[in-house]
């Protein structure tokens, strides 16, 4: 990266006071000006300084022209690296074992790290909505890990809500050394992680899990990336699928839908309005209790926060009990039918 040219700071030490620095040339030969304005002395103290930055530390030498009696030299060597927040940081010493510390800030932006125009840049979205998902730590701790190992330079955050508890957001390396209660179950779970692009956006990965809504975001300058990237986390998230009866994902419909459609289509062969209105409020119910005990025993969304050893057995069992309570369902819907047509023998 090209350094800065201009920089104004602070020095600490045996010597305080306040610093300009001026510099040009390449990062390998640089050559400039450094003047120190000492706390509590009158006058300006000029260093002609040369040095060099290696994209993370600069190191300065210098030397300033003492006038008057028993003129000479002194000298100044000081070395600092350059921190996240763009300052560089540290430490100072010249004759007279003078010493200290000192920081320095950019005060122009080089012509090629200019800030990108903002305002002309277009930030592609990317959603997708996933249908009942059942999950535990181990695969939550790989997806992750696979995410952290695709962004470099951003930190993968994991957010997990317990049941009946706080939510608890933290780094991957906190939530991998994380212990749960054996059988442990959240209610949501995020995962996070961005980090910035060239072109001075961010691209981002966002999952979020919870009662209602299972969803994936991907965000970035490139649309092709969002969109690419959107399509592996769909892929990814496949095994973790469930097909339950109440919401058939491919058709965005489920039994209930069916059986309030069929009972429609039933009632205009019923006679008689009161076993119009038992028959649909008996459907009504029904339709109901097949909620109930999707929600109740069959769960949306499954987050284990504790290891789960399971076969394919167990993995398919939820799917086939709902499909078992949906026929179970049908069944019963079509023998109230029956029953309040013909048992009840209710007059038009």
């Amino acid at each position: 990266m090209a350094f800065g040219r201009l920089w104004a700071g602070v020095a600490r030490g045996t010597n305080t006071g306040k610093l300009f620095l001026e510099l040009s040339g390449p990062d390998e030969e640089l050559t400039g000006t450094l003047r120190f304005n000492e706390d509590d002395r009158d006058g300006i103290w000029t260093y002609s300084i040369t040095g060099k930055f290696d994209g993370e530390v600069l190191e300065l030498t210098g030397q300033h022209q003492i006038e008057g009696d028993g003129a000479r030299a002194n000298d100044l060597k000081a070395v600092g690296r350059l921190s996240s927040r763009g300052a560089v940081d540290g430490r100072w010493e010249a004759d007279q074992d003078t010493g200290g510390t000192f920081t320095l800030f950019v005060q122009d932006a080089p012509k090629d790290h200019q800030p990108p125009d903002l305002s002309v840049m277009q930030l592609h979205t990317a959603r997708w909505r996933f249908g009942a998902i059942s999950i535990d730590r181990e695969q939550i701790i790989r997806f992750a890990q696979s995410l952290q190992h695709e962004f470099k330079n951003g930190h993968v955050v994991v957010t997990v809500v317990p049941i009946g508890g706080s939510e608890q957001a933290r780094f991957l390396t906190a939530f991998e050394n994380l212990e749960f209660d054996k059988g442990e179950r959240a209610e949501i779970l995020k995962i996070s992680v961005s980090e910035a692009e060239p072109e001075g956006t961010k691209r981002l990965i966002e999952i979020e899990l919870g009662p209602q809504v299972n969803s994936a975001v991907t965000q970035s300058y490139s649309e092709a990336w969002a969109l690419g990237r959107l399509e592996k986390v769909k892929n990814e998230f496949k095994k973790f699928e469930r097909s339950y009866a109440t919401h058939v994902k491919k058709l965005n419909f489920g039994v209930n839908q069916v059986i309030i459609g069929a009972a429609l289509i039933y009632l205009p062969s019923m006679t008689g309005l009161e076993r119009r209105a038992a028959f649909f409020l008996s459907i009504l119910l029904l339709t109901r209790l097949i909620t109930f005990l999707h929600r109740k025993y069959l769960p949306f969304t499954a987050i284990y926060l504790s290891d789960r050893k399971e076969g394919f057995l167990w993995r398919a069992g939820p799917s086939v009990v709902s499909w078992i309570i949906a026929l179970t369902a049908g069944v019963a819907a079509a023998l109230i039918g029956a029953f309040l047509q013909g048992a009840l023998g209710l007059t038009p």
